[in-house]
């Protein structure tokens, strides 16, 4: 049997944070390349699945000390790509891209800094 580990807040956050960068990166080479490039697009529908996963993995407590973060909302944009893979419209998803995964991004805390492992007494004599 595969056993999970559990996955932090913090490090949901960051895996959010992470596919909101990928996608700035798909903004910023613009429009006119993302309606022309397939892997832009693709690229563009396979981190809102991230970022909705992650967010639909939030601790209840973490979600409720934070009261705009359109947890539902990333939730719904995740299954629309995951479900209805078929029928995505790459406006819907340009849309998205610049408007609500900016705004939830933005709700987010900065995450604590990763702190190093301590090595183990005796470790390096």
């Amino acid at each position: 049997m595969n056993r999970r580990r559990r996955v932090s807040d913090a490090d949901r956050v960051r895996h959010i944070r992470k596919a909101a960068s990928k996608l700035a990166e798909v903004v910023a080479d613009g429009r006119d390349m993302f309606d022309a490039s397939w892997r832009h697009q693709d690229l563009a529908a396979y981190q809102p699945m991230i970022i909705g996963e992650a967010a639909g993995h939030l601790s209840e407590e973490f979600v409720a000390a934070h009261p705009g973060l359109e947890v539902a909302q990333a939730k719904a944009l995740r299954n629309v790509v995951v479900h209805q893979y078929d029928d995505v419209d790459p406006a819907q998803v340009w849309t998205a891209l610049i408007v609500s995964v900016p705004e939830f991004v933005e709700a987010l805390p900065e995450p604590p800094p990763i702190e190093p492992p301590v090595p183990p007494l005796g470790a390096g004599i």
